[in-house]
């Protein structure tokens, strides 16, 4: 059975996130890759490697961050207008 991005994978706010350590700019909402290293980065569309999109962050702070990669993301602690 397929799973849409848009019910995710279970009802409620299941899904699939990890809380990694690592010195970070990120903000709640942004999209990150792995890079060649195995660390995180912010995704960009300029070019295929730099897109290659695997979560999106739901909570940050300078050296510590939750990623989703499946499943519902709660932006509430995002800030304002992005």
């Amino acid at each position: 059975m397929a799973y849409s991005a848009f019910s995710g994978l279970n009802s409620g706010n299941a899904g699939i996130k990890q809380t990694v350590r690592q010195t970070n700019d990120f903000a709640v909402g942004d999209v990150v890759r792995l890079t060649g290293s195995g660390t995180y980065a912010k995704a960009q569309a300029n070019s295929s490697e730099n897109s290659e999109v695997v979560g999106v962050i739901e909570a940050c702070s300078s050296n510590q961050f939750t990623v989703v990669f499946a499943g519902e993301v709660n932006l509430s602690e995002a800030a304002g207008d992005r």
